[in-house]
């Protein structure tokens, strides 16, 4: 009977080291479980973050290359069309010039006018 009292703790010994094995199993599963979650949302970091860096050094070298004038295409073609923009711009500027000119004679004959007809009236009607 102790034999039996002997084998039937061994079996429930056993019995509960199987059931903590058990339980370190599929606490293991989780764990990995989890480990592989995380490693892939890791990656999908990384890979967003890769894409957002290249896209900054992209618009930072288009940026350099603004301050430094290259964007605006060859040299001599920026030149010519700057030239040409420039020229309008005087052109527009003297044609202003010279019709700001004319207006002002034209104010200055019309203000004489306007002078001597309010002049008139009253020296015709106080009887001079």
């Amino acid at each position: 009977m102790t034999n039996l009292k002997l084998k039937v703790r061994k079996l429930q010994r056993e019995l509960e080291a199987a059931k903590t094995n058990q339980a370190d199993t599929s606490r293991v599963l989780v764990l990995e479980n989890l480990l592989e979650d995380v490693n892939r949302m890791k990656a999908r970091y990384e890979a967003t973050y890769l894409a957002a860096h290249r896209e900054k050094l992209v618009l930072q070298n288009d940026l350099e290359e603004i301050w430094s004038g290259k964007a605006l295409g060859d040299g001599a073609e920026a030149a010519i069309a700057l030239r040409q923009c420039l020229n309008e711009t005087v052109d527009q500027r003297d044609a202003l010039g010279k019709e700001h000119a004319e207006l002002e004679v034209k104010f200055e004959s019309f203000r004489a006018i306007t002078f001597f007809a309010r002049v008139s009236p009253i020296a015709h009607l106080s009887g001079r």
